[in-house]
């Protein structure tokens, strides 16, 4: 096995931050998901919608 490099150690984010990112992520997902594809991705146009599920038919 290797050692974990020290840089890998260290969270990109803290608790807090995770657990609100989660709570949005579950309360307002479009929002949410719209925001995380704009902030990591680049995209020729903007969308329409950010999701199209039926949750009652998964």
């Amino acid at each position: 096995m290797y050692p974990i490099a020290k840089s890998d150690r260290t969270p990109l984010i803290d608790e807090k931050t995770y657990l609100a990112m989660y709570q949005e992520s579950i309360e307002n997902s479009d929002v949410f998901w719209s925001k995380k594809a704009k902030e990591f991705l680049d995209w020729d146009k903007d969308w329409d919608s950010t999701s199209n599920v039926d949750y009652t038919r998964v």
